[in-house]
């Protein structure tokens, strides 16, 4: 797992967020956030957990990584399949208050060490991306009240039990760092409501409206401006530092695009294995394996591509013996290293050469 002092830039200096954050998360994947949480409030509730991952197509050994992303196709599956398996009509509700707010995330790192929940918030959904790829969760001042809005993109509007579970969670999150007790003044869903209604007047202790334009928590300003019991500044100021780095991370390529750029530093001291990476990217080779899965690629593919790369720069570079080519992109003889350069241009490493030498 990637570790703060990994991603910190220069910690002696004073940081601040630039104005535009990398964009280019993956925008259709989860982190396996939200899905620990989720799990979380399965397992107290007695739910069978891995039967509900396993029916959405979700192996729950990937529970063990947490920088994990998975396809949003599969996340979204997790609330219908459990709420279908519980047969119960308000299972988002239940969930959410199970679910036990906890510092399971950067983001709630950052809602904690802010001095006012407020801005806590408005930290969140600037790096709202680290959790999920598209937007869900917007702020918006509207008088003197403060209107959160979750899961606004249309596809998620009519996915009930996810925003219900959300919009509880939420409440129970600010209340867990707050001084003072705090409760929405209003709920706005823009979902049908689920019998029986005293449910959700009793769940969330305001008035409920159905058939919004977009499901929403109100709040006044006064609640969202009440301070942070965990509020610190130099906290604060390196959970900003980690999250914008964690954003330049995905944004540079993700896992691959750090194999790739640790392999260009290795390759050239000698052949390299899957263990050997792993290690130096302090994650298991099964993890690893599973990152790179989840990118369309495998070790072993960025390692021909790399080998391929390497080998043909040297060939045009300068006359280093064709022998010690092939033993520092990881081929045992030059024999196989042959078979290889065929297989990638059609000539022998001696015929690419005489072609191709830069002079």
């Amino acid at each position: 797992m990637t570790s703060y002092a990994q991603l910190m830039m220069d910690s002696d200096a004073k940081f601040s967020i630039p104005g535009d954050l990398p964009r280019s998360v993956p925008p259709h994947t989860t982190s396996m956030t939200p899905v620990r949480i989720f799990v979380d409030a399965l397992k107290r509730m007695g739910v069978a957990y891995t039967t509900v991952l396993e029916r959405c197509k979700i192996q729950p050994v990937l529970l063990d990584d947490p920088e994990q992303r998975l396809p949003e196709s599969k996340v979204m599956l997790l609330w219908p399949t459990a709420a279908d398996m519980t047969e119960d009509p308000h299972f988002g509700i239940h969930a959410g208050q199970r679910a036990h707010p906890q510092a399971s995330s950067i983001l709630a790192f950052l809602l904690m060490s802010s001095p006012t929940l407020r801005v806590g918030l408005e930290r969140v959904v600037r790096f709202q991306s680290l959790m999920v790829g598209q937007k869900w969760i917007e702020i918006a001042s509207e008088q003197s009240e403060i209107r959160v809005t979750l899961f606004p993109q249309a596809q998620w509007q009519w996915e009930r039990h996810r925003v219900e579970m959300a919009s509880m969670l939420l409440i129970s999150y600010l209340n867990w760092i707050s001084v003072v007790t705090i409760r929405p003044c209003e709920v706005r869903f823009h979902h049908v409501e689920a019998p029986p209604l005293d449910e959700y007047h009793r769940s969330f202790q305001c008035p409920v409206v159905f058939g919004a334009e977009k499901s929403c928590l109100v709040f006044t300003g006064a609640a969202l401006d009440q301070p942070s019991r965990h509020s610190n500044p130099a906290l604060l100021e390196m959970h900003e530092r980690y999250a914008f780095n964690r954003l330049r991370q995905l944004e540079v390529g993700g896992v691959a695009e750090h194999v790739r750029s640790l392999l260009a530093l290795m390759l050239e001291d000698g052949p390299k294995g899957l263990h050997e990476l792993a290690y130096r990217m302090n994650i298991s080779p099964r993890t690893l394996q599973r990152r790179l899965a989840t990118e369309n690629t495998s070790y072993n593919a960025i390692l021909t591509e790399m080998r391929q790369e390497l080998a043909l720069s040297a060939l045009e570079r300068d006359d280093t013996p064709i022998v010690e080519i092939a033993y520092m992109t990881g081929f045992a003889n030059p024999s196989a290293f042959s078979r290889a350069m065929h297989r990638w241009t059609g000539k022998t490493p001696l015929a690419y050469r005489s072609t191709h030498l830069r002079r």
